[in-house]
């Protein structure tokens, strides 16, 4: 009985040390977060600024505050912009939908998540659409 009690208490000593060791992080790339901030621009009227990338998990949010700096108020359908790195590459063509009016000096915030990572991003390039 006392050689059963023994060995009982070995196996139980030994599981609970194996499960005691430091487990190896694993990391991936859609564990990577990674950011990038874009400088503020004016085009036809609305600011464009806050603009952020956002990449975790696989995915990058884009967000950014647009206002209507005109002294009317504007209806706008969407906001082209073409995403370019350091270099002037082209990493990605993409619209904001905001299909309303926006009343003058009154920011409206925006997010879009695209599928890939374009936090290399340096640069953007705007088109308002307002038809």
């Amino acid at each position: 009985m006392k050689k059963i009690l023994l060995g009982i208490i070995i196996i139980t000593l030994t599981l609970s040390f194996v499960g005691c060791g430091k487990k190896q992080e694993e990391t991936s790339e859609t564990d990577k977060v990674s950011t990038a901030t874009l400088t503020e621009k004016t085009v036809d009227g609305l600011k464009i600024n806050n603009f952020s990338l956002v990449y975790e998990d696989g995915m990058t949010n884009i967000y950014a505050d647009v206002t209507n700096e005109n002294e009317q108020s504007m209806y706008v359908k969407k906001i082209d912009f073409t995403l370019k790195d350091e270099e002037g590459t082209v990493l990605g063509n993409f619209y904001f939908y905001i299909d309303k009016v926006l009343e003058p000096n009154s920011p409206t915030s925006f997010q879009l998540v695209v599928s890939s990572d374009v936090t290399t991003a340096a640069d953007a390039e705007y088109v308002i659409i307002t038809e």
